[in-house]
């Protein structure tokens, strides 16, 4: 298997300032509650997906989706779960 670069996520420190912006974020986000029913989250996020040019939105960047899975392992080693 070959081994997948882990520069594409940035440096470490650059990890760990982009966690700590997720954390402040998740702080501020259980402060500040908005609470959508389903049909209307749904239908927020078809507005931005209608927004990207149909050429991102017929991309495959990662088809095999393994991207996700490099993030958790990035993730992990910062200390957090990664699962």
């Amino acid at each position: 298997m070959k081994q997948a670069d882990s520069s594409r996520f940035g440096t470490p420190a650059a990890l760990r300032e982009r966690a700590a912006a997720l954390a402040r974020y998740e702080v501020w986000n259980r402060e500040h509650p908005v609470e959508l029913d389903p049909a209307a989250a749904v239908a927020l996020v078809s507005s931005l997906y209608a927004l990207l040019p149909i050429e991102a939105r017929i991309r495959e960047d990662d088809p095999e989706f393994t991207g996700v899975a490099q993030m958790r392992r990035a993730l992990a080693r910062l200390g957090g779960s990664g699962d």
